[in-house]
């Protein structure tokens, strides 16, 4: 007899269960987590959109954008604005797609952004939640380490646009510190954020002609200037050339020849420098840095459940199916994902009846396929059988 069977895969313990947690359409938190995983690991992928960091995906060449430097624009602009309608409302919820043609959102990046993501969309997976990994998936192919901020699940995209108030080049030093304090935001973190986001990437005079002048070269059609000398790396180049006067002298928003268009300029020396001197290495860039866009990334409306922080589990379940040979048998076929450096050869896993009496563990045979995946290049697809297969 055939019986229905749960592969028990285990992860590790948290705060909050996330199988308690459900949306509006029955999805719990788990079933997000475990999409997400998906969407981390498995080949042509959202991350496959950022790699590598200097990548202008599905653009001409000498566009001019940067895909990673976009995303890392998006989550800004999307979260800053919240509580400007009022306490606990706004925040990452997807509402910059429905904010294109402000003058604070000059630029393609919404349009460009919000479609690519959209192709990975689903029931389990919100604009939102994608967004956040967009973040997430940029700063892991810029970073030279490679190191990937801690992910949640559980953003709920909003139904229409959110409140102005994004501050931009031009405004006061005193604009753009009240909305980052309204976000919930330092001064001190302020300048973080601002010296963190402009690591990579760099103003377009097509949006900014008067920062970057109108584009007359063919080779960089938008114009772009770049913050720093490495704008396809996350580092502290920027901070260090600005501090130092040498390069890009900290980029068209420090050098800019309207002086009121020195946004970065007037941040950074609203304490003297005090906070960016403290970022000089790459290691207190690094974790300057990623413990401001965590806070970001987590920045949701009130109503917002997340879940607790997740890592990919060293293995994922692809695809599987129970099968009887023609003496009756039953077995149990299927492939996973594996990662790790080196990603393990064989995994171990547990039947379940529904019953809730455990069959024990098994073990996959080995295989293998490498490079499945960008988001790790030793992640492997293997092939999985209940060997024999009684159940």
């Amino acid at each position: 007899m055939l019986f229905p069977i749960f592969l028990s895969l285990l992860s590790a313990a948290q705060a909050l269960d996330p199988k308690s947690v459900s949306d509006a359409n029955g999805i719990t938190l788990w079933e997000k987590i475990e999409a997400m995983e998906r969407q981390l690991i498995e080949p042509g992928t959202l991350v496959s959109l950022v790699s590598p960091c200097g990548t202008n995906f599905g653009a001409p060449p000498f566009e001019g954008q940067q895909t990673s430097a976009e995303w890392i624009r998006l989550v800004f602009h999307d979260c800053i604005t919240k509580n400007i309608a009022g306490p606990g409302l706004g925040g990452l919820d997807a509402s910059i797609g429905f904010e294109k043609g402000r003058p604070e959102n000059i630029g393609v990046f919404i349009d460009v952004s919000i479609g690519q993501f959209d192709q990975f969309t689903s029931v389990y997976l919100s604009m939102a939640d994608l967004i956040g990994v967009g973040l997430a998936d940029s700063l892991a192919t810029c970073d030279p380490a490679s190191h990937r901020l801690p992910l949640r699940v559980g953003r709920v995209d909003a139904t229409q646009a959110g409140p102005f108030g994004v501050p931009g080049p031009a405004d006061t030093l005193a604009f753009a510190q009240a909305a980052f304090e309204r976000a919930g935001f330092s001064k001190t973190e302020m300048i973080q954020a601002v010296a963190c986001g402009h690591s990579i990437g760099g103003v377009h005079g097509v949006d900014f002609e008067d920062i970057g002048g109108v584009p007359v070269d063919g080779e960089n059609e938008s114009g772009r200037l770049p913050f720093d000398t490495t704008p396809a790396v996350f580092d502290p180049n920027n901070i260090n050339e600005y501090l130092d006067q040498t390069g890009s002298k900290g980029g068209p928003l420090v050098t800019t020849l309207n002086i009121t268009e020195r946004n970065d300029d007037r941040i950074f020396k609203s304490d003297g420098n005090v906070t960016i001197k403290a970022m000089r290495t790459q290691a207190t860039f690094q974790d300057t840095c990623f413990r401001i866009f965590d806070k970001m990334m987590n920045t949701v409306p009130a109503s917002v459940t997340l879940s607790d922080p997740f890592q990919v589990r060293p293995f994922i379940l692809r695809k599987g199916a129970l099968d009887l040979t023609a003496a009756g048998v039953v077995v149990y076929n299927g492939t996973f994902t594996a990662h790790g450096n080196p990603p393990p050869n064989t995994v171990a896993y547990t039947y379940v009846k529904t019953t809730g009496s455990n069959l024990g563990e098994k073990v996959s045979q080995i295989g293998g396929m490498p490079n499945s995946s960008p988001f790790c290049p030793t992640s492997n697809s293997k092939s999985m059988r209940q060997n024999p297969g009684y159940i």
